[in-house]
């Protein structure tokens, strides 16, 4: 199986901040043709002119609504309007969210069991408890919806700015943090495992979102402007060259004239904004005009007064490259209750428009769905509308309460700089989030915990601690083999007859008991491509005969793993279903823990501190075992007087100071310390030191190697024989140090033995047993962060049809979606720590089924597309009834919601 990396366009890396339902394609789907006839190219509903100027006139009279500016308040309305949260060409089947029961979409799904639908029943029977309340979302995901992407992206961030609470509505202007990952699609790791690095890919990001929602009375449509800060992928960084980010605001003004609802679920609305650069003063910069902004976009969905909803669609960004447009764009006949509808999308995206575009039009009704390109019958697509796969991508963990499990992830924070600024943040387990600040520059600072539960903003002072360093521990943990079957995980091997180094994916089967070789990674692209047929490793292939040890890294495992192949004799067994498979795992040191040693050894990957700024900076002369190449004399040695330690027995000895969290390198007489990445180093996540052991562990037990009891030593065996071991990374991201808060309790302004670190809880850990088509089982360890953030289910892709596929096109021509490899049910139980725990699912995609006999009652229609003239007016000019005003400072702007809960 290949897998594909997505192209970075400005564009794109917006949608990934927060599109809810944004579609992973590649190029034309392509398709089968049904037996349905195309109409032909017309403007308006069937070629009903007076029908589109009566959209244009509706929608123009909506959004001339007046009022609802930066300073409006005051209104008597006692009922908020509610605003869609997203929105999409056709409904899904909601009976799904009531059920249990999930369909199969391929044999990797799931055998579903009697015990998880007894669960879920009984569970969402305790009145009132989390599982029973907590609201779940199904969705459908097809070609069509992409345009609606960005939309999605915005209307679900302003659903969690609770901005038709009726307690906030004409309160005036508030502040809401949005957590970016709440409402994000980034959806190409299915099932987001953390990994080494994965401290940047979890760590909490909000977005401030200003707020201010008023309706002058209950026959009045509702106003609600906002002003959004977000970071973008957008610019270069003048030193290193590489792809940064840019600060922006997103200016946006809604009007909202009913509710959406059961029947009609997009409501009647109109939404236009327009994304800027974020000026020096933290408002957006208007000073360039039209050519410095970045985006601008309009939603409207009205009653066209035929009983249809009309939904009208439009995006485009700029970019500094003239050639280059990106553009959305749609129009949506629908009627009121769902049950059919036609439109027309386009969606451009490239240096050449023809060559870039994609247009789709789509024709439905309540069993069936067509799209294709109008007058093409080729291009043709007819999808079942009562039959589906599904993918689950968020879940909830509960115990037999019904009640969610809790993790301490951390709490919001408020800085105020010497300017008197305030800066508002977050402080969780992944580290310090500031916003405008860098963590570094905060240390020994004060810093307030901020807590709204009380309605008002109550401030708990702590003090940053910030290092240069980060220490984190290593305990060693074991399994039978026999609970990895099926679990895939990568393995590399030295083939001497193409004399080069292949990387597979292995799977352990524990009913014949052999590994089995399932991809292999190709080299010049870096994508996996799946072996045809999955190929046995015997005893007879001799390919793990010669090793001691297999060692390997899984994404269930979260990290790395070896399996004893010989003795210490040297004997080689294959192993058996119960043999031991060896990992780690991991939690990071906090200043004062008395348990670390003073001194540490390290034997491969030891940092050098005089090349901390260079692209290679560890020594180069380690070795692992005694008698290996000639050492420096400068470097340290083992003792002759040493247990196991001949005169050729190397390490490098380092100093660790819980005070300031940083090793010394006992060689260099200097700290370990790396402020910013080497010019020239594409990497740049900073300095990763091998095993650290403490001196006590370094006996011959431990580490003497097994072909020599007495004169060597193979620093490799801590994996076995130590419980725990070290590791240390430093580097300019804040990631690679720790950060952390704590309570001066004797008030001296300095880290002091009374005082206390507040500490966050790491994600938990769960085991999931999933069972097989032949009844076989495999476990699955997962970790869970919080509300609807559990991770760790591998992934795999699927074409059009929804069968598996290669996740690699060299063409770009052929539609791929990466979705999880199998959903867990509602209902179905986790182990954690040995406590049984059930899972929820909060968000559900379908994905239509084909069905080629189903669609000879529909035809395509190429609709005209709106025009932006007639929809996009800009809320940031203030010439035009749109404006909403310039946004007030976060001073005038208290947060009253922070993750979608009103504080």
């Amino acid at each position: 199986m290949k897998r594909q990396t997505g192209k970075k366009f400005l564009f794109s890396m917006f949608l990934a901040v927060g599109v809810a339902f944004m579609l992973s394609a590649c190029g034309s789907g392509g398709g089968t043709s049904s037996s349905s006839s195309s109409g032909t190219t017309s403007d308006g509903v069937a070629g009903s002119s007076s029908t589109e100027t009566a959209t244009v006139t509706a929608v123009s009279s909506l959004a001339s609504t007046s009022g609802g500016g930066a300073d409006a308040s005051g209104g008597t309305a006692s009922t908020s309007l509610t605003v869609a949260d997203k929105v999409s060409v056709v409904e899904a089947d909601s009976s799904s969210i009531a059920s249990p029961v999930m369909r199969a979409s391929s044999d990797m799904f799931m055998a579903l069991g009697v015990d998880a639908a007894t669960n879920h029943t009984t569970l969402s029977a305790i009145s009132g408890s989390d599982y029973a309340t907590d609201p779940q979302s199904v969705y459908i995901s097809e070609r069509s919806t992409e345009a609606f992407g960005v939309i999605n992206d915005i209307l679900c961030i302003i659903s969690n700015t609770k901005a038709d609470d009726t307690t906030l509505m004409n309160s005036g202007t508030y502040t809401a943090q949005v957590n970016e990952k709440t409402c994000s699609s980034d959806r190409d790791n299915a099932g987001g495992q953390s990994s080494d690095g994965a401290s940047a890919s979890q760590a909490t990001n909000y977005q401030y979102w200003t707020v201010n929602s008023y309706r002058a009375d209950d026959s009045s449509a509702q106003i609600i402007a906002v002003w959004g800060h977000m970071e973008m992928y957008g610019g270069t960084d003048t030193t290193t060259g590489k792809e940064s980010k840019v600060k922006t605001v997103v200016v946006g003004r809604v009007v909202v004239s009913e509710s959406a609802s059961t029947t009609n679920p997009y409501g009647k609305f109109i939404f236009t904004f327009r994304i800027w650069p974020e000026g020096t003063d933290g408002h957006a910069d208007l000073s360039g005009g039209e050519t410095t902004a970045i985006m601008k976009g309009f939603l409207a969905a009205v009653d066209d007064g035929s009983g249809q909803i009309v939904l009208k669609f439009g995006i485009k960004s700029n970019s500094s490259g003239a050639a280059f447009t990106e553009s959305k764009l749609a129009t949506l006949y629908r009627a009121s209750d769902g049950s059919s509808g036609s439109g027309t999308v386009e969606l451009i995206e490239g240096f050449n428009k023809d060559a870039g575009a994609k247009k789709f039009s789509f024709d439905f009704n309540s069993t069936a769905f067509l799209r294709g390109i109008a007058g093409d019958s080729t291009s043709e697509k007819c999808l079942d509308r009562a039959s589906f796969d599904e993918t689950v991508w968020r879940y909830n963990i509960y115990d037999s309460a019904g009640k969610r499990i809790p993790v301490n992830s951390g709490y919001p924070i408020k800085y105020t700089d010497t300017s008197s600024v305030n800066h508002f943040g977050w402080m969780g387990y992944w580290g310090l989030w500031l916003e405008g600040i860098t963590a570094s520059n905060i240390s020994g600072k004060t810093v307030n915990k901020v807590d709204w539960s009380g309605g008002t903003e109550a401030l708990t002072p702590r003090v940053a601690f910030v290092s240069n360093g980060k220490l984190v521990k290593h305990t060693n943990a074991s399994m039978a083999l026999s609970s990895m079957h099926g679990v895939p995980f990568e393995w590399g091997t030295w083939d001497s007859t193409a004399s080069k180094w292949i990387q597979y994916q292995l799977e352990w089967n524990a009913t014949d008991q052999l590994f089995y070789k399932t991809a292999q990674m190709d080299s010049s692209s870096w994508t996996w491509d799946a072996l045809a047929t999955p190929v046995a490793i015997t005893t007879a292939t001799a390919e793990l005969n010669n090793e001691w040890e297999l060692w390997f890294w899984s994404q269930s495992l979260g990290g790395s793993g070896r399996i004893k192949l010989k003795s210490d004799a040297g004997t080689f067994s294959y192993p058996t279903n119960s043999t031991l498979v060896k990992y780690q795992t991991e939690s990071t040191i906090y200043p004062g823990d008395t348990t670390v040693p003073a001194t540490l050894m390290c034997f491969e990957n030891c940092p050098d501190a005089s090349a901390m700024a260079t692209t290679s900076p560890y020594y180069s002369n380690t070795n692992w075992e005694s008698g290996g190449a000639t050492i420096s004399s400068s470097n340290n040695t083992v003792s002759t007087t040493t247990v196991k330690a001949g005169a050729g027995t190397y390490y490098y000895e380092y100093a660790y100071n819980t005070s300031t969290m940083v090793l010394t390198d006992s060689n260099r007489g200097t700290a370990v310390v790396q402020n910013s990445a080497p010019t020239g180093d594409n990497n740049g996540y900073g300095v990763h030191s091998g095993q650290l052991i403490d001196p006590a562990d370094f006996t011959d037990a431990n580490f003497g190697c097994p072909w020599s009891t007495t004169t060597t030593t193979c620093s490799w065996r801590m994996y076995e024989t130590v419980t725990s071991y070290y590791t240390y990374q430093t580097g300019p991201q804040p990631w690679s140090r720790f950060t952390g808060l704590y309570a001066d309790n004797d008030s001296s302004g300095t880290l002091t033995t009374g005082d206390e670190f507040d500490t966050f809880s790491p994600p938990v850990q769960v085991a999931y047993t999933k069972t097989n088509t032949d009844s076989t089982t495999t476990k699955y360890f997962l970790e869970y962060g919080g509300y609807g953030d559990l991770w760790g289910i591998p992934g795999k892709c699927v074409d059009e049809a929804g069968a598996d596929t290669d996740c690699y096109d060299s063409t770009g021509t052929t539609f791929i979606r990466w979705v999880p490899e199998f959903s867990i049910p509602d209902g179905g139980e986790v182990d954690n720590s040995g406590t049984t725990n059930y899972v929820k699912s909060l968000e559900k995609e379908q994905r239509m089924k084909e069905n080629t006999s189903a669609c000879s009652a529909l035809s395509l229609t190429a609709y005209t597309l709106p025009d932006p003239v007639d929809f996009f007016v800009d809320p940031s000019d203030s010439t035009k009834v749109y404006y909403v005003g310039v946004e007030p400072s976060l001073a005038d702007a208290p947060i009253k919601v922070i993750d979608g809960v009103v504080q």
